[in-house]
């Protein structure tokens, strides 16, 4: 007889996959990479540790949970540490099936222990949202990752240490107050009299029809950035860096492109210095269906809205009414929006969003990434306020 895998727990792999099923059917158009996936060797290793409750023979429905051994920060998509988990407590990792069965198994993991137990949940599922109001959990945080999947941490139980977040975090795209209608026409003007250079292909794997150029770029110290080299290299993978070590090293520095356009780049960077500022890129979506698909930007560890974080502004210069940009925010809302030219435009790239380009028009941004400030924050905040953005598309 073959001896099983390690990581098998001894568990048969058909048993493991019976599990495993329950979750894929539950996760369906809510799992957008293959890490998001349970997969049969954490079902197995839940399964050895007596972290697994399940209902049903082969199972419907499944809970996998462990309890804290020792006591431990939970980050969320900021990065910041938002709530204590204390040693002993339970953490429900994954729920999946019917509510109603999901909710039996939860209830019975509470009977074992009254006191505070945590709960991790697709933020966009209706049917785990139904769970835990049923539970009366208190949402705490949300985690997200690169693949734009969307966790929500829940509690109940005795109340738990947990740190506010700062006001200036809620918005996921909102209007800043300012007309660069003037200054836009004048850039574009410029940039054509420059010679209006074609624009480097965008380098992910989440975008067609999507190019920039660099204005202000990563660079050798002292040295002009090379307009088509748009990356960020701290952002990049992990085989990248390792070929491109000496990258890592660079820092912002201006294009010659962007020197020559410095006098229109004027009116968009009132107050700021070269240390306030990170990446300047004109970017373009092609017209007839350009598309940057769903994603999130929270490898860019510089992201956010904390003193010297950066956060990106988009300054329409040439778009139209089919240019469409999506944004979701922490709580798993979606909201639609069209860029108007001339305005100006706060985009949060940790959470998910995605743009299209519906018209017959090319859509040209200039995108400045700004380090972030108390006026800054003061900013989002009232435009949060000021100009709501709703779910309406134009038509």
């Amino acid at each position: 007889m073959t001896a099983l895998p390690e990581w098998q727990r001894g568990y048969d792999l058909d048993l493991l996959k019976q599990y495993t099923a329950v979750f894929d059917e539950h996760d369906e158009g809510l799992v957008r990479s293959r890490f998001g996936r349970t997969s049969e060797r954490t079902v197995a290793e839940h399964l050895a540790a007596g972290g697994l409750l399940s209902v049903g023979s082969p199972p419907t429905a499944c809970v996998l949970f462990r309890r804290a051994r020792n006591q431990q920060w939970l980050r969320d998509y900021t990065g910041a540490e938002r709530a204590r988990v204390a040693p002993g407590q339970l953490y429900v990792k994954r729920m999946a099936g019917p509510p109603v069965e999901v909710l039996a198994l939860l209830e019975q993991l509470r009977e074992y222990d009254q006191g505070t137990c945590w709960y991790e949940s697709w933020t966009e599922s209706a049917a785990d949202h139904y769970v835990l109001q049923s539970l009366e959990a208190e949402p705490v945080l949300t985690k997200i990752r690169a693949s734009s999947e969307m966790i929500s941490v829940s509690t109940s139980g005795h109340p738990p240490v947990t740190v506010p977040l700062n006001a200036a975090e809620a918005p996921s795209l909102c209007r800043l107050e300012g007309d660069y209608t003037e200054a836009g026409s004048s850039l574009l003007r410029a940039f054509e009299r420059a010679g209006a250079r074609e624009f480097a292909g965008h380098y992910s794997a989440y975008g067609k029809g999507w190019a920039a150029l660099s204005l202000r770029g990563y660079a050798p110290p002292g040295q002009d950035a090379d307009p088509d080299f748009i990356i960020k290299p701290p952002d990049m993978a992990k085989a990248w860096k390792a070929e491109n070590a000496e990258k890592l090293e660079w820092r912002p520095e201006w294009s010659a492109l962007g020197q020559q356009l410095l006098g229109q780049l004027a009116p968009y960077l009132v107050g700021l210095v070269d240390d306030d500022l990170d990446r300047v890129r004109l970017m373009a979506l092609a017209p007839g269906g350009g598309e940057i698909e769903r994603h999130a930007d929270i490898v860019d560890r510089e992201a956010g809205t904390r003193d010297g974080m950066v956060v990106r502004l988009h300054y329409p210069l040439r778009t139209n009414l089919r240019v469409i940009f999506g944004s979701w925010d922490a709580n798993g809302m979606e909201y639609s929006a069209h860029m108007g030219a001339g305005e100006c435009w706060y985009l949060d790239i940790r959470k998910p969003h995605t743009a299209v380009n519906g018209g017959a028009e090319p859509r040209i941004h200039l995108v400045v990434d700004v380090r972030s400030s108390p006026l800054l924050r003061a900013r989002l905040v009232a435009a949060e306020h000021a100009h709501p953005v709703g779910a309406a598309v134009p038509a």
